[in-house]
């Protein structure tokens, strides 16, 4: 394949692209993000090509990351497993003072699976138990990331320091497969 055929590139977004394969789609999302640092890219990939792109959204850096949070305050429920300690690192107080906040205050439902810390159990004791439910799970390897769902989408957190990013998933069958997956989790906890 020769070099990377783009149809439309603007400040946000890549708008269209025309016949990279999955195998360059990694070649491609280094340069164009990264490099570029452009905030949000729709993808779709069908039948190893990248068409008209809509089922998945990156959002690059803490301000990214910021904006995956805020759009799941949209929802009525959101279920999460969060396994990062660090985030503050990478989002300082927002997470703590402004998301935690505005989830209450919205009396959205919770449903999170965080790791089993002494700081995790005495922060589930804040919580009602039925609104707002944890469990907990032993975290054998360290994780920087969480994976969050609300309504017909996943959203997956990468709180690397160096390299932050989110992105939110809307293919159906991607987003049933992780729910399903959370489902079993949360039944055995």
């Amino acid at each position: 394949m020769t070099d990377l055929d783009i149809v439309l590139v603007e400040t946000e977004k890549l708008e269209k692209l025309s016949k990279v394969t999955v195998h360059h789609m990694d070649t491609m999302l280094n340069k164009y993000y990264f490099e570029n640092n452009i905030g949000q890219l729709d993808v779709q990939i069908k039948d190893k090509e990248v068409s008209k792109m809509k089922s998945i959204q990156i959002f690059v850096g803490a301000e990214g990351i910021v904006e995956a949070y805020r759009r799941t305050l949209q929802s009525k429920a959101i279920d999460a497993v969060c396994l990062s300690s660090n985030y503050s690192a990478v989002i300082g107080d927002f997470y703590d003072k402004e998301y935690v906040a505005k989830l209450r205050g919205k009396g959205v439902r919770t449903r999170e699976i965080l790791p089993d810390t002494a700081g995790n159990r005495e922060d589930a004791k804040s919580k009602d138990g039925v609104k707002s439910q944890v469990r907990f799970v032993k975290a054998g390897v360290s994780s920087e990331s969480d994976l969050m769902f609300y309504d017909d989408k996943a959203v997956m957190v990468s709180y690397d320091v160096k390299n932050p990013w989110a992105m939110e998933i809307g293919d159906t069958n991607m987003v049933s497969n992780l729910r399903n997956q959370f489902e079993e989790l949360w039944g055995r906890l």
